[in-house]
């Protein structure tokens, strides 16, 4: 049987401005410098399925980095599975088998203060998980919370203040030493994390419009942004996302690419494998780890001397 390619779904892949970054939990951190992310991003979708190597690295589509040695060494990494089409779609289904809700093992503090900004996606029901184990492992000094007004719908704050995780739904909320919420939520995190982030956030945050709290603190940040998107396929593809997507990179964001999901309108109906899951969902909050490491290592403004 010819040989086939598939993104490993439990790898984490970053687009920014100027690079691709591939983080696995366990691995380094292979960054690829591009002029072309969109064009990154394209070709990362087409292998969310099985595709057939032969001529991959050639084809009139591919990213202009992109050769043979470069596949290569993703396919050496673990970033890339090859195998025959079927072998591969038992590997995808193993990795949803062995899909971690938890990561509680203690890790080595990747930073003092993260700010996670919760969309309204029904992926907001599967969050709290995440954020419990970036409390638990002690991934971030401090951890706060922002909901918006839709993630709500699917989220209590009460549940994620009841486990010791600040967390915020107004612009002009006032509590502990936070006064104007906008600027010091933001002045004390090294990141902030959209996850989920949804179609309509991004287009806030790409817009400036700073409509809520969560749009009004990533523009008062100078820490970088890291956007999580979730969304069907044909929400994804949309030229005015797309636009929205390609003016946050420009503007100096980084978006995890997709990646599979079941889509919660067809789940009752057999649940068809659609592109547009958070691209961190199969590696858990690990792969969240992972992929804020490396927007760190990447983006995070170097420190005045003292």
């Amino acid at each position: 049987m010819s040989a086939a390619l598939v993104r490993n779904p439990a790898h984490v892949v970053v687009t920014t401005r100027d690079a691709v970054l591939f983080a696995a939990p366990d691995a380094p951190l292979r960054t690829i410098r591009t002029e072309a992310p969109e064009a990154w991003s394209a070709w990362l979708q087409r292998l969310c399925a099985p595709t057939p190597a032969a001529g991959l690295a050639d084809a009139s589509d591919a990213p202009p980095e992109l050769d043979a040695a470069m596949v290569e060494r993703l396919v050496a990494e673990g970033h890339l599975l090859r195998a025959d089409a079927a072998a591969l779609e038992r590997r995808l289904c193993e990795t949803m088998e062995r899909s971690p809700a938890f990561s509680f093992a203690p890790r080595a503090r990747a930073c003092e203060g993260l700010l996670v900004g919760c969309c309204g996606s029904v992926v907001a029901g599967l969050v709290p998980q995440t954020l419990l184990s970036l409390r638990y492992a002690g991934f971030q000094g401090r951890l706060d919370a922002i909901l918006t007004a839709s993630a709500r719908r699917f989220l209590a704050p009460d549940l994620l203040e009841a486990y010791g995780i600040r967390t915020f739904t107004d612009a002009f909320e006032r509590r502990d030493e936070i006064r104007v919420p906008h600027v010091d939520l933001p002045r004390g995190a090294d990141a902030i994390v959209v996850l989920p982030a949804t179609a309509n956030a991004m287009a806030r945050i790409a817009q400036g419009a700073c409509s809520d709290l969560l749009s009004l603190c990533v523009a008062a940040a100078s820490a970088p942004t890291l956007l999580i998107p979730a969304m069907n396929q044909t929400m994804w593809e949309d030229p005015a996302i797309r636009r929205n997507a390609a003016r946050l990179r420009a503007d100096g964001r980084a978006i995890v690419e997709p990646t599979f999901i079941f889509g919660a309108a067809d789940f009752a109906r057999g649940a068809p494998r659609m592109y547009g899951g958070h691209g961190t969902l199969w590696s858990g909050p690990r792969g969240v780890m992972a992929a804020v490491e490396a927007v760190l290592a990447r983006l995070r403004p170097a420190r005045s001397p003292a």
